[in-house]
């Protein structure tokens, strides 16, 4: 059986590398078996405090094996489920309504 794939959408928060590590850990293999983290979106909100801090967790998420994505659409191919991990929480809904139409679930931080 495979791992669950999951894909990251919004990666200006801490929270991003720290589920890239407990899925994916130093070594591929995270603390919880069955799930991985392969992809990662990291579409910046407007708060400042994500435009200042989306490149550095970017680098750090990538640095767990994740393949960061130019695109929504292409974070999503073959990825199971999407954590949405935006720092501004107003514009999850929004962020949610997009990706229902592709057929992922989403899931809040």
């Amino acid at each position: 059986m495979r791992d669950l794939q999951f894909g990251m959408l919004g990666v200006d928060t801490s929270h991003g590398p720290a589920f890239a590590s407990l899925l994916n850990g130093s070594n591929g293999r995270g603390e919880i078996q069955g799930a991985k983290m392969v992809t990662a979106f990291p579409e910046p909100s407007a708060l400042s405090i994500s435009m200042d801090r989306v490149g550095q967790f970017t680098e750090e998420v990538r640095s767990y094996g994740v393949k960061v994505t130019k695109t929504i659409e292409e974070m999503v191919e073959g990825v199971d489920a999407v954590l949405i991990l935006s720092a501004d929480g107003a514009c999850h809904l929004d962020q949610l309504k997009r990706l229902v139409p592709m057929g992922k679930t989403g899931f809040y931080r």
